[in-house]
């Protein structure tokens, strides 16, 4: 699972046609703030696979989570070991795209908090994600 912000930093840094039109659509709202309180809701989240709960994409028909070990772009290089070790494959991911680490609750506002965690509150609780 990634956390929204996440995925929207990831979502709207590549090139594809759908790029151009998220970007155009994030830049015209201002800033993360607005995007969060004005923008995302349990409505528009179902719109585009970038922003629907993750764990949808990890249940099986009962609702169950069916993975045996998930890992997270938040600790990419920990999980990929364990993959690998479970593989048996010594493959590396490249690193591309690099950016500043930054803790996302350093960019959520209490009220942002509190919507996010409506919409997303499986995601959180499931993923271990805190505020």
């Amino acid at each position: 699972m990634v956390s929204p912000i996440i995925r929207i930093q990831l979502y709207v840094s590549t090139d594809t046609p759908d790029h151009i039109v998220w970007s155009e659509s994030l830049t015209k709202l201002g800033s993360f703030e607005k995007f969060v309180m004005h923008w995302l809701s349990e409505d528009t989240v179902g719109h585009d696979d970038v922003f629907v709960p993750q764990y949808r994409f990890l249940v099986n028909s009962c609702g169950v989570l069916s993975m045996d070990f998930i890992g997270k772009l938040e600790s990419l290089s920990t999980d990929f070991s364990v993959i690998q070790q479970r593989i048996g494959s010594q493959t590396t991911i490249p690193q591309k795209n690099i950016g500043i680490k930054t803790d996302y609750r350093q960019m959520f506002t209490t009220k942002m908090v509190d919507k996010v965690f409506k919409i997303y509150e499986r995601d959180v609780i499931e993923f271990g994600y805190d505020f």
